[in-house]
């Protein structure tokens, strides 16, 4: 591995954990902030749905033709 490699790599990691400890965060703060489990469980749920899942997209196959739509998005599929 060359060095710019190694700097590259070094910078990803740096990157993601920034936004690991984003997460954590907030989630400490849900948690402080909900002191009934039933609703921290909802809460929690909602922050991952609404956040992580916006922009992942689910590849369906039908025959030749290939779909996709957005996660938790089934009504409406578009043909790639």
């Amino acid at each position: 591995m060359d060095k710019n490699s190694y700097k590259d790599l070094l910078s990803d990691s740096y990157n993601e954990n920034n936004e690991l400890s984003k997460t954590l965060k907030t989630i400490k703060t849900i948690v402080y902030d909900t002191p009934n489990n039933m609703e921290l469980g909802k809460r929690i749920r909602a922050y991952f749905m609404n956040e992580d899942n916006q922009e992942t997209y689910i590849y369906e196959r039908d025959g030749d033709t290939i779909y996709r739509r957005r996660f938790g998005d089934y009504n409406n599929r578009e043909k790639i």
